[in-house]
């Protein structure tokens, strides 16, 4: 123990009796810790973030076809529901029959917005995430953006319109009354979706 003091003493000494170099290394070791230390810090913090939230969110995690090119038959897409590595699967058609014009009759004057449907069951992880119930077939979960510009809320009724042009030249419309059981917030989408079952989506 006294050799430890009597070393420590000597260094401290010669520490003092050279100043100048003294402090010349140890602005030289701040200047390499220093950006060591700010890189930890954006590593755990900035990049700590962006990685766990990838981990986390079921929008990003989504794996969605390229196009509309092809088909899966339903008892591929089964298979592939069994796999480990997936959470949650469902079929989807293409998007060019996907998009729905939703009405609201507010105090304001009847609101029209079109909206993409996506298809949605029991086990959806982003509707778990953000505690949004898996809606029925006379309901619907709307995005944020969605019920924005419709001016509506959970446990408002809309109205989604579907139309199609008959070989004859006739026009067909119909009007399907739907129950918002849920707004999402915007966090978990951003566009002007709709959230239906597959049903409802097929029937489109």
């Amino acid at each position: 123990m006294r050799g430890i003091v009597i070393a420590a003493g000597l260094a401290l000494r010669d520490f003092l009796h050279d100043r100048l170099m003294s402090l010349c290394s140890v602005l030289s070791l701040a200047s390499i810790l220093a950006p060591l230390l700010i890189l930890a810090g954006v590593r755990s913090g900035v990049i700590g973030a962006l990685q766990e939230r990838l981990l986390r969110d079921p929008s990003i995690l989504a794996v969605l076809p390229e196009g509309s090119r092809g088909g899966y038959s339903l008892e591929w897409i089964e298979s592939l529901g069994e796999r480990p590595d997936v959470a949650f699967v469902i079929p989807r058609t293409r998007d060019i029959a996907a998009v729905m014009p939703l009405e609201y009759q507010g105090a304001d004057g009847m609101r029209r917005v079109p909206a993409d449907m996506e298809p949605t069951a029991p086990g959806d992880p982003l509707l778990i995430r953000y505690g949004a119930p898996t809606p029925s077939e006379d309901q619907a979960v709307l995005s944020a953006s969605t019920a924005r510009k419709l001016g509506v809320a959970a446990g408002e009724l809309i109205a989604g319109r579907l139309g199609r042009r008959r070989a004859s030249g006739g026009l067909e419309s119909v009007s399907v009354p739907l129950t918002v059981a849920a707004v999402l917030p915007l966090e978990a989408e951003g566009r002007d979706v709709i959230f239906v079952t597959l049903p409802l989506l097929e029937d489109a």
